[in-house]
């Protein structure tokens, strides 16, 4: 989880391949759903409990599931969390987070998947809510994915030690 322009897509992906995990993504399924540019609290929430579903078929097939999304919502993390106890899985929660200069640039860069600007960031940003569960923070910074993957990886139990 983590802001518009943080990092988390660019993690979430690659974490999902040194896990051979199956990765999903809520811009690219709020795209699949045709709704690119409806981002009221009911639409989002629709966004969520697609890739619940998405999520709970892949579990019942024994994968291992990352979800990419800003998760800002306490309500959005319960479905998941339910979710991992339902099923008998895990659930590991990652925040990641980067320098505000550094968000502003990524945020000015054309991303096929989101719409997200910096406007929309601190939007996002005055509404997150506080975590009432385990999360791990990791900083992004312009070329340190090999650290926030190694200690993703060391937290989950899937290091090389």
């Amino acid at each position: 989880m983590g802001l518009p322009g943080s990092g988390k897509s660019f993690f979430a992906e690659r974490l999902a391949l040194e896990l051979g995990a199956k990765y999903l993504s809520s811009d690219r399924e709020r795209n699949r759903l045709g709704n690119r540019d409806q981002y009221s609290p009911e639409d989002k929430l629709k966004v969520y409990q697609h890739l619940k579903r998405l999520a709970k078929e892949a579990l019942s097939k024994e994968n291992t599931v990352i979800i990419d999304a800003t998760f800002y919502l306490q309500q959005m993390r319960d479905l998941f969390s339910n979710l991992a106890v339902d099923e008998g899985a895990d659930v590991f929660y990652f925040n990641i987070t980067a320098d505000e200069e550094l968000i502003r640039e990524r945020l000015r860069q054309p991303r096929s998947d989101s719409q997200a600007d910096f406007s929309v960031y601190e939007q996002i940003k005055e509404m997150f809510e506080p975590f009432i569960m385990k999360v791990i923070v990791l900083e992004s910074k312009k070329d340190n994915i090999a650290f926030l993957l190694e200690k993703a990886l060391d937290y989950i139990g899937h290091g090389e030690n």
